[in-house]
Formats: C-alpha cells, structure tokens, sequence
C-alpha cells in the first residue's frame, strides 16, 4: 500500500532545494573561473573540476546536464539546465509504500500503526544510545534498578522535550538537539583589581536554532550574568 505524506514531501523538496543550490554555487565558481587570472581554464581541467563537483554532489549532479564551450583547447562558457527526470521527480512527492500481512488496512489505520512503530523503535534507539542504558556496567541489584530508573527519567523527560519541539514544527533527534545546543556556551571573565577580583559569568549569544528551541520549550534564551567578588584581605 502507498500513502503519501504531505510532511515528507516538504522535507523532501526543501532538502533537495538545498541540495541544488549548494551544487549550483560550486558551478558558478566553476564558471567564474573561466575568466579569472590563474583560474582552470584548460579543457580537460574543466571537466575533471566538474566531475569531482558531480561526486561531491551525486545526490543532484545526475539531474543536471553541463555543456561547456570550447576555443583552442580552452573553456570559454559553461551552462547547465535541469533535466527532467519522472522516476525522481515521483519520488520526490512524499509517498511511502509500506508492506504488511494486515488484511485490507484502510491508509490512515495502517499509516497510525507504522507511525507506532516508528516510535517504539525510536525510544529503544535513543535510550541504548543517547542515555546509554547499555551496558549496564553495575553489579548489585540496587544499583542496575537505579541505572534503569535514571535512564527511563531521562527518557521521559527527553521525549517531553521532542513532544514540544514537535509542536513548533521542529523534528531534530536527540543527537541533533545536544550539538545545537552546544553552540551556545558559558563565558566566565576575570577582571582583578587593587582590592578585589571580579568574575563574571555570561552566556554566549544563541543562534537562530538554539532560539527556535528554547521558544518552543518555553525557555528564556540566555541565564542571567552573575557577578562574583573576591576581596584581599
């Protein structure tokens, strides 16, 4: 059965969107190249320079056709178009084809069960490797329950967090959350005096993603900056 998803098509356009510009900003230097001092204008260069772009960029080379003109064993011009690929082009529209033994599942019964699984598979991934529930390293009894118990605490509490970005649109997994929220750090400058040395603790500015988070979590985007004294005696 196939079912189509309006979110994964989003995804899917807006990743190759991005995907195409960044191979098409390589071919503008490429081009631009051509008529630059020192820049690679030899034939042969030339396309030796744009087959290591098309597999640097293979996701999206193979739906561009390049032609490059030629005076004297030089480039002198460099265009490229779109090719029209109907195969891709399905591809690209959000559909999932899912296979079951389920006898006559309506779309979007089968599409809630798959979403289930999704889910369940997503927890025991995150918590063998985002919390490290294994190995349990503990001997005694007591302390593998209490290994357990933090594990699934923290679970609860980083599902709490993905259930609130989810509502703001935001679909990072845990490993994803952890590197963008360390972009922002804690400062801590020491300003000695004659009598006395300050020290003042500040957060970094966040950028965009790290705001988009804590908006969603309905956290304030920085700590306040605390100021410390020590005095000589």
């Amino acid at each position: 059965m196939s079912v189509q998803s309006e979110a994964k098509q989003r995804k899917e356009e807006s990743m190759r969107d991005k995907l195409r510009a960044r191979f098409e900003q390589d071919l503008i230097a490429a081009k631009a190249a051509l008529h630059k001092k020192g820049g690679t204008k030899t034939i042969e260069k030339v396309w030796e320079r744009i087959g290591r772009l098309k597999e640097k960029h293979s996701h999206v080379s193979g739906n561009y056709k390049i032609s490059i003109t030629e005076e004297e064993g030089k480039a002198i011009a460099m265009e490229w178009k779109i090719k029209k690929n109907k195969v891709k082009q399905d591809k690209a529209k959000g559909i999932y084809f899912i296979r079951t033994n389920y006898e006559n599942p309506k779309e979007k019964e089968l599409w809630d069960i798959y979403n289930t699984i999704r889910k369940v598979e997503s927890t025991f991934r995150c918590l063998k490797t985002d919390l490290n529930i294994r190995p349990v390293h503990h001997q005694k009894q007591e302390r593998i329950e209490a290994h357990l118990y933090l594990s699934i605490l923290a679970y609860q509490l980083v599902n709490t967090i993905r259930y609130q970005l989810a509502g703001a649109n935001i679909t990072y997994d845990w490993t994803n959350i952890l590197r963008i929220m360390q972009t922002q750090q804690i400062q801590t400058v020491e300003l000695p005096t004659d009598t006395k040395t300050i020290h003042l603790r500040k957060p970094s500015k966040p950028i965009k993603e790290v705001k988009q988070i804590y908006d969603a979590t309905g956290c304030t985007h920085a700590q306040k900056t605390t100021k410390k004294y020590v005095v000589y005696h």
